[in-house]
């Protein structure tokens, strides 16, 4: 009975079951899960291999630096892997100085350690770059407890200067492995989008709770990975600047896609079929082309016009026209006739760095059997 009692008012009985569900959340699986997984092990066994190979020391610490600098994608983990090497090796030399300073006196050298592991670690929460910081922060540590360790100042100068190889072999090796078998950004990239436009497919095609929940769990990851890959694209120049163009506005697209659609009752759209095929139709579009990676190509310097860039044009590479027929998106409310039927613009060279006025807020609108959802789900205009 008391089990009882304690489950009714939250007790063992409720935490346990969200510990439970906290568990499955976390370990099921993901995309590009396994295959960071399988990326970190092989790093990890390599660089213990070669460290008792050449005798260096602290193969454990080399192995525990990956865990550091190990990002999702080729660019981030590769960029970090390098900028990790040049901050170890300038902290070495300032360690150097600050110990041979501090050597007689550990009261200084104490309060200085403190110092300087605090700076780092408040670094590191408070600045992306916080592997760096937290590196930082292990080598000041490291350093200044040498002199107690270690009595001989030669052997503590031996001891830093090890510390080099014990960093440029993990990370040179992370750097060689996501040269080679990294994921690229720009791929990255386009399957967060594919995901998006997945996730809304999927609701639009079988209305229920675990599509809404699916959907909903995108929208709480928000765009932080989407920020980071658009940063390395730009960074490595993986892409052109119309074909980076055309995938931020697919992803304006998506977001406001998938917050029109999130604030809509599964009955609203299992009611209405005919209005989720027209949208299933574009989403697979979309979803087909992100797939293949075909983006739009950038038209030559000086033309005002391209047909196979034009927005109304049904390509490989381009959406259909009707994603730009407001029409086909928006509901049919005889109001917007007179909008859909109206002639296009003449399409020019820029149309074709940006995804037809398609999904846009109107291609998330409810049905207009149900006008008080529509109110509610219509996200503003860009």
């Amino acid at each position: 009975m008391n089990s009882a009692l304690a489950t009714d008012a939250g007790g063992p009985g409720v935490l346990f079951s969200d510990w439970g569900q906290w568990l499955r959340t976390e370990l099921a699986p993901t995309p590009g899960r396994l295959g960071q997984a399988l990326r970190i092990t092989i790093l990890c066994v390599a660089t213990v291999v070669v460290c008792m190979a050449w005798q260096i020391p602290e193969a454990a610490l080399a192995a525990f630096l990956i865990f550091f600098a190990s990002k999702e994608d080729a660019g981030s983990s590769a960029i970090e892997g390098f900028a990790l090497i040049l901050v170890v090796i300038l902290a070495i030399g300032l360690a150097l100085v600050i110990t041979a300073m501090t050597a007689g006196d550990p009261l200084v050298r104490l309060l200085t350690m403190a110092a300087l592991v605090f700076g780092g670690v408040f670094l590191s929460r408070t600045t992306p770059s916080g592997p760096l910081a937290n590196s930082l922060a292990m080598v000041f540590a490291m350093a200044l407890t040498a002199p107690d360790l270690v009595g001989f100042p030669d052997l503590i100068t031996h001891a830093f200067l090890w510390m080099i190889p014990t960093v440029l072999v993990p990370m040179g090796l992370l750097i060689l492995l996501n040269l080679v078998a990294g994921r690229s950004p720009a791929r990255l990239y386009r399957d967060t989008l594919r995901r998006r436009f997945t996730a809304a497919s999927d609701l639009l095609q079988a209305p229920g709770r675990d599509q809404h929940q699916a959907l909903l769990a995108i929208l709480r990851n928000g765009d932080s990975d989407t920020a980071s890959y658009k940063q390395m694209v730009r960074r490595l120049n993986l892409l052109s600047e119309g074909q980076l163009a055309y995938l931020e506005a697919l992803e304006r697209l998506s977001t406001r896609l998938l917050m029109a659609l999130a604030a809509l009752p599964t009955a609203a759209l299992a009611g209405e079929p005919a209005w989720a095929e027209q949208r299933l139709e574009l989403l697979g579009t979309l979803i087909r082309q992100l797939e293949g990676g075909g983006l739009p190509v950038p038209a030559p310097s000086g033309a005002t016009s391209c047909p196979s860039m034009a927005p109304t044009a049904f390509t490989a590479s381009s959406p259909p026209a009707a994603l730009n027929a407001s029409a086909a998106i928006s509901p049919p409310p005889a109001s917007t006739a007179a909008a859909g039927s109206s002639p296009p613009e003449a399409p020019t060279a820029s149309a074709a760095s940006s995804p037809p006025a398609t999904l846009t807020a109107a291609a998330a609108s409810p049905p207009s059997a149900k006008p008080t959802a529509g109110a509610a789900s219509s996200p503003p205009v860009a």
